[in-house]
C-alpha cells in the first residue's frame, strides 16, 4: 500500500477516479498545502478537475491553480477517511483558501456526491 500523499498514492488515486461521473462545467485547478506537523514532510499537490472529474493529480506546484488550500496532515487523513467534509471544512474555514473561492465552492455537487463517496472509500482501502 502506498503511503498518503505519496506520488505513487497520488498516481493511483488518479486510476481510481473513473468512479466520477462528468459534471459539465465544474472545472478547477486546485493545490494543496498540507502541513506535515513536525512528525512528516510538508506536501504540497496538485488536483485538476474538468467537468467534475479529475484528470491530474500530482506532487508540486500547478502551472496555474484556481485555488489554494492550506490544511494538515491530520485534517486530510479525517477528510479521506469520511470523518470530515471537506466543503464543510472550507466553508468553516477549518481548511485555508485562497483565490477563486466562488470556483472552489462550486465544485460541492462533486464533493458531496455518492461517486465521490465511495472514491473516497476506495482511497481509504488503498492508504498505509
Amino acid at each position: 500500500m502506498p503511503a498518503f500523499l505519496t506520488s505513487e498514492w497520488l498516481r493511483e488515486a488518479a486510476e481510481l477516479a473513473h468512479v466520477l461521473p462528468k459534471k459539465p462545467g465544474l472545472s478547477a485547478t486546485l493545490q494543496w498545502h498540507v502541513d506535515g506537523e513536525g512528525r512528516r514532510p510538508d506536501v504540497i499537490f496538485y488536483l485538476v478537475m474538468e467537468d467534475g472529474q479529475p484528470v491530474e493529480l500530482g506532487v508540486g506546484h500547478a502551472k496555474a491553480a484556481d485555488v489554494s488550500l492550506f490544511s494538515t496532515y491530520r485534517k486530510e487523513i479525517e477528510i479521506l477517511r469520511m470523518r470530515r467534509d471537506l466543503g464543510d471544512m472550507l466553508r468553516t474555514g477549518d481548511i485555508g483558501l485562497s483565490g477563486d473561492v466562488t470556483k472552489a465552492l462550486s465544485l460541492e455537487p462533486v464533493l458531496k456526491s455518492h461517486e465521490f463517496r465511495q472514491w473516497r472509500k476506495a482511497l481509504a482501502a488503498i492508504t498505509d
